[in-house]
């Protein structure tokens, strides 16, 4: 049987959004180093604007190293319409405006408050600009933009069905899902479930290494269905052993097309955020030594010691 949810009073309505005329940016994403400011990308999945992923075409940052700002202008012109007895609320009361935030894979959710709007004729303008610490978020980060009542007011004549309850949600403005997981110098890392699986794996495809995106060409998968999942999250150095060796795995596979790598360690005509732009990144800058496979395996290991 489907469970459907009827409002005992008024709410945010097609009609009512159209006259509030509320408008919101495109949300600005970026990371800070030594304070200074690096923006990312951000590309929708499947075609559906409110579903993104989160792009580093520098292939530097990860959720787990480095912060996640957000930052997003908000215009209320007309929001009268809001108050009184054709609104949702009295006419003395005050609306908030808030952005909560839900990350379930890191069992994490909050709430940002944005601004107040009181029953007034004049435009306001809001910024959020707000950050998220490293190793805070995992997986998926849902941003809703709700209305809510931040302060009952007094009904009279005409108001009594509208809500006066403080903290009550009026209505979503918007609401959007950026996926995490998938991003960094390191690999897109993917969780499945495969019983008859190893407990992790690693897929390096690309075409031209030169040309094909990092972010699309190599993924690391973790079992959660392998017995040894519920380590993982207990003992980083697992973490740590099986990041190392699928580094270790793209770089030689890499290697291995001798023509491909000599562009690589070039570094000419490498297109941004590609697989040989992200290996001549691990190897020209991190200072990692391709001399042997034990110096590398070294390499990579005390990189991520450091990193971790």
């Amino acid at each position: 049987m489907m469970a459907t949810r009827i409002s005992l009073f008024p709410v945010l309505t097609e009609e009512l959004r159209t006259k509030i005329r509320f408008q919101m940016s495109e949300y600005e994403l970026y990371y800070t180093k030594d304070e200074i400011k690096f923006s990312l990308q951000s590309e929708e999945i499947d075609n559906n604007p409110a579903e993104r992923k989160i792009i580093d075409k520098k292939g530097i940052w990860t959720p787990d190293h480095y912060n996640l700002c957000i930052r997003r202008k908000f215009s209320a012109i007309t929001y009268h319409y809001l108050f009184g007895e054709d609104g949702v609320v009295c006419r003395n009361s005050v609306l908030g405006i808030a952005v909560r935030w839900t990350s379930q894979d890191s069992r994490q959710r909050g709430v940002i408050k944005i601004g107040s709007l009181f029953n007034s004729a004049e435009s306001k303008e809001f910024i959020l600009d707000y950050e998220f610490p490293p190793a805070k978020l995992r997986g998926a980060l849902e941003l809703t933009t709700v209305l809510y009542l931040e302060q009952p007011g007094t009904p009279v004549a005409g108001e009594e069905h509208l809500t006066n309850i403080c903290g009550c949600i009026i209505g979503e403005l918007d609401k959007i899902t950026l996926r995490l997981d998938g991003i960094g110098s390191e690999f897109p890392i993917y969780e499945i479930d495969k019983p008859s699986w190893p407990l992790w794996s690693i897929k390096c495809e690309w075409t031209d290494p030169s040309i094909d995106q990092f972010i699309e060409c190599i993924s690391l998968y973790i079992n959660k269905a392998h017995k040894g999942f519920k380590y993982i999250e207990k003992d980083e150095q697992l973490m740590k052993e099986i990041m190392s060796s699928a580094l270790f795995l793209l770089i030689t596979k890499l290697k291995s097309q001798k023509d491909d790598w000599d562009a690589a360690m070039e570094g000419k005509d490498l297109l941004e955020g590609s697989v040989s732009a992200a290996v001549n990144y691990f190897i020209k800058t991190l200072g990692w030594d391709t001399s042997t496979p034990e110096s590398l395996s070294v390499s990579i290991r005390i990189f991520l010691d450091r990193r971790m």
